[in-house]
Parts: structure tokens; C-alpha cells; sequence
């Protein structure tokens, strides 16, 4: 693939610049790809192939002070929202779907409170729930919870610890993020294709150093600034079965707490193999107008 579609940045209403990446059928339906944390718009490349076979443009983006874009200290994610709409302006978009993974799910839903009218999808792949599912499960586990109390309570602190685990090398944190995996996202990454996506996400996801991963997760850790039950486009919610990384109540509990909306379960698959070994499914859903899934 030409540089020329991987590379590409557009200007923001404040004069920040936003980098993103394309994927896929250049004439097909808009998709804008939120990553993961930590992730860069490479992460886009997990979804090409399936992408150019259902005639789907895969926009993949770069969060602030990751790749290509801009920092932005303290952003929140409405706030982030309107820098999706800058960059589908200045690609002439009027309307499109999102898909959030994981961390990246936060900002999907961002979307789908702020400007819904705009959407014509919004799907979550295992994807991170609000502060209130660690209040309200006892699944959630310790840390998870005591990072968004951290987050809120002292967020100076928590900023200063998710620096310090980004400070790993490139190898260390792969292997780091390797041993939380199950056997079926190790499985997956036996393909060696998948594990240079994943290295080159990584690495351009800290092109700038930590800072860009540290305000993400600080985004998403923080307060979100809505209740998912304000959001009034259905959402498709994906989740493995085997999520380590999310647990996948935290699927059922977003699709149940958004009307109309409704998940759909993988009990064989974890947070990588979902979309690896399930695109068709995600490209599908992406182009049923009816958006409705037949379980």
C-alpha cells in the first residue's frame, strides 16, 4: 500500500493536526476504525482484506500525541468527538459509521451521544464500559477498579503510573500484553502476519513517546462525560468469550444499558481472535441497513 494513504493528516478547527490512515475500497462505505489502547491508525490493517472484499473504506485514526496527530493535554471524549467530525468535513463525508475496539469503544460512543445524525453505525469490539460497571459488578477486576478510582480521585497519579508501564520497550510490552492473552489470541498470533500488524501498531503508537497512550487512557479512565443510556443509536456490541482483557459482561452490560442496541457473543474467542478471525461478521453488520442481527 502507497504511503500516501497510511500517512495522510488532516487540519483541525484549532490548528492541530490529525493523522489517520485508509484502508480498503477507496469508493466504499466510510468506516472510521477507533483503536485500542495502546494502538495508531495501523491498526486498520487487521480489517483490509475483509474490508475490500464487503466494499468498505476503512478510515483508521490516530488519537492525540499518537503517529501523527497533535497533542492535546486533558482532552475529554465529547470533547475528542469534534475532531472526528473535522476530519470527516475535510473528507467530505456527511455521514458514517464507527467501529470502537476495546479502549477505542469509549470514543465510539462518544460519537454515537454527540452526533448521532451523522452515524450510520456504531459497533463495539470488546469493548471497555463506563466507571459504573466496577461499582455495580463484582466481576471487574481489583485493578481495573482501582485505576478509574486513581483516574478520578488523583488524576496527576495516575497519569504518572501509566507512563511507567509505558516506559517498556516495544518487546517487552508485547510480551507484557502476550501474557495476559488466552490460548486462542496466542493461537491467533501464531500467524506471523498478525504479530507484524501488531509490532508496527505498537510502535507508531508511541512515535512521540508515551504521552499520546498516557491521555488516552486518562480519556478513558476519566469521567466520560454521559450515561449510556442518553444514546439513542442502536449499537452492535461484539465480545469474545474468552476476553481476559474485558471481561464480556462489560459487552452485555453496554448493549443492555443502550436502547434498541444488542450483543453478540464469540464464547471461543478472546480480545484479539474476535476481529481476526471474525471480520465478515464485523463487515457485515457494518452494511445491513436494517442492523439488526439474527442470533
Amino acid at each position: 500500500m502507497a504511503d500516501s494513504r497510511i500517512n495522510q493528516r488532516t487540519l483541525l478547527l484549532d490548528g492541530r493536526r490529525m493523522g489517520f490512515a485508509e484502508f480498503g475500497d477507496p469508493m466504499g462505505r466510510p468506516v472510521f476504525v477507533l483503536p485500542d489502547l495502546p494502538g495508531s491508525r495501523f491498526f486498520g490493517r487487521h480489517l483490509e482484506l475483509a474490508a475490500l472484499k464487503w466494499r468498505v473504506r476503512i478510515l483508521c485514526v490516530d488519537y492525540p500525541g499518537i503517529g501523527l496527530s497533535d497533542s492535546c493535554p486533558g482532552y475529554r471524549l465529547l470533547d475528542w468527538v469534534d475532531n472526528l467530525q473535522s476530519l470527516a468535513e475535510s473528507l467530505s463525508l456527511p455521514r458514517f459509521a464507527v467501529i470502537g475496539i476495546s479502549g477505542g469503544a469509549p470514543f465510539a460512543l462518544a460519537c454515537a451521544t454527540k452526533i448521532p445524525e451523522r452515524m450510520t453505525r456504531a459497533v463495539v469490539l470488546n469493548g471497555l464500559g463506563p466507571y459504573s460497571i466496577a461499582e455495580t459488578n463484582p466481576w471487574w477486576d481489583a485493578q481495573a477498579e482501582a485505576d478509574f478510582r486513581l483516574a478520578r480521585e488523583d488524576p496527576a497519579q495516575f497519569r504518572r503510573n501509566w507512563a511507567e508501564l509505558f516506559r517498556l520497550g516495544l518487546e517487552d510490552l508485547l510480551d507484557a500484553i502476550i501474557a495476559q492473552l488466552p490460548p486462542v489470541d496466542r493461537q491467533a498470533l501464531a500467524n506471523p502476519v498478525v504479530v507484524e500488524v501488531i509490532r508496527d501498531d505498537l510502535r507508531e503508537a508511541f512515535h512521540q513517546g508515551a504521552g499520546g497512550a498516557v491521555e488516552q487512557a486518562a480519556a478513558i479512565w476519566g469521567e466520560w462525560g454521559f450515561n449510556l443510556r442518553e444514546i439513542h443509536l442502536p449499537v452492535s456490541v461484539f465480545h469474545g468469550g474468552e476476553d481476559r482483557n474485558v471481561p464480556p459482561d462489560a459487552g452485555a452490560y453496554i448493549a443492555s444499558m443502550i436502547p434498541g442496541s444488542h450483543a453478540r457473543f464469540y464464547p471461543e474467542d478472546g480480545h484479539l481472535s474476535l476481529f481476526i478471525n471474525h471480520p465478515d461478521d464485523i463487515m457485515r453488520e457494518l452494511i445491513t441497513a436494517s442492523g439488526s442481527l439474527r442470533l
